[in-house]
């Protein structure tokens, strides 16, 4: 296993030290990716599903209206203080599965591709500048060869689960067509 340092995943462990060294009672949520991720213009599009992780890799998506409920449950929960909590949706889908989903949501075929991560950072960096694109990059080349690591479903504490079940990723992708991300095929 490869691990590498990643600015800003150190940025983040060095907050995460830096709150648990003041006193202050904490819960540190640890999310994998958002589900509104696909979103971003030229994700999924052209009968293509194009990002930057393996193909055959199985991560736990979570959508952001999840996330925050966590953070809900969390905040009213001053118990878990002191903790690191893996916050994850209900299922770890493969790239070729999330496709599968948009599929069945879009009425079309849709194919997973597995984008490389030199060609994600070179459509970043006109956008978010080419420093911050850099890092984003790192990011993901990182999770590219350590996805093991990430957070799975059943990591989900049994009293977090049953209060945020999550949303599935094939609910989330119809959602996002009802609200006209996203247009299905019609016959």
């Amino acid at each position: 296993m490869i691990r590498r340092s990643v600015a800003g995943f150190e940025i983040k462990r060095e907050l995460i030290a830096y709150v648990k060294q003041s006193g202050i009672p904490s819960i540190i949520l640890q999310p994998t990716f958002y589900m509104g991720n696909f979103l971003i213009p030229g994700v999924v599009g052209n009968q293509t599903l194009a990002y930057p992780v393996p193909a055959d890799s199985a991560i736990a998506w979570i959508s952001m209206e999840d996330a925050a409920a966590y953070g809900v449950y969390t905040l009213n929960h001053p118990e878990l203080a002191g903790q690191t909590l893996p916050i994850v949706g209900p299922e770890a889908l493969t790239g070729n599965q999330l496709a599968e989903q948009f599929n069945a949501a879009l009425n079309q075929e849709i194919q997973f591709y597995s984008l490389p991560v030199e060609a994600f950072e070179e459509s970043l960096a006109p956008v978010l500048g080419k420093e911050t694109a850099g890092g984003l990059a790192d990011s993901y080349k990182w999770v590219g060869l350590n996805t093991e690591l990430l957070p799975k479903p059943d990591q989900v504490i049994n009293e977090m689960r049953a209060a945020v079940p999550g949303t599935p990723f094939a609910e989330w992708v119809k959602q996002a067509i009802q609200q006209g991300f996203f247009a299905p095929v019609t016959e």
